[in-house]
């Protein structure tokens, strides 16, 4: 495969510290990272250094996570800089430029009722400077919202895929 999914079930406590070793041996394969993120209740993300988490999302061709999850990992990087309430405040704009000036290209912020916020850079795998808040689609009854982050990720990632510009 030329697609390496990190998701869900993937972040646990054996995982999360092998996390540069199968990121490095990824890149070396040349291999397409894209990476859906859970909730990070061993509070790995805190744990990784500067330049640990800079090399993370370096490697990381598509980030997908929710806004619950970035507000979690940034509460975790910034610990002791930031507060809670202002990590809580950060608009989808400001959450999804922290990543990208960790060392994101392209990052797929999930918002639940509110949509989506895609922000892309050119040398991205999409070759695309994209910033655009997309919304719900209206019309459709919710029966049930469980999996519908997965479910965005698994579009998103049928995208990447099938080679299609960020805003199909």
């Amino acid at each position: 495969s030329k697609i390496l999914g990190i998701h869900g079930a993937e972040l646990g406590e054996r995982f999360m510290p092998r996390v540069l070793e199968v990121l490095r041996n990824a890149k070396r394969a040349k291999k397409i990272v894209t990476w859906d993120t859970v909730v990070d209740s061993f509070g790995h993300w805190g744990r990784f250094s500067d330049a640990e988490f800079r090399e993370i999302l370096d490697s990381i061709d598509v980030f997908i996570p929710s806004i619950g999850e970035a507000r979690a990992i940034i509460q975790a990087r910034e610990k002791g800089k930031m507060s809670e309430a202002e990590v809580q405040a950060m608009t989808p704009e400001e959450i999804a430029a922290y990543f990208i000036g960790k060392g994101s290209r392209a990052v797929f912020l999930k918002l639940g009722k509110d949509g989506a916020y895609v922000r892309t850079l050119p040398h991205s795998m999409f070759g695309e400077d994209v910033t655009v808040k997309l919304p719900v689609l209206q019309g459709l009854k919710m029966v049930d919202e469980t999996g519908m982050g997965d479910a965005y990720a698994g579009a998103v990632i049928k995208g990447v895929i099938m080679r299609w510009p960020v805003l199909k």
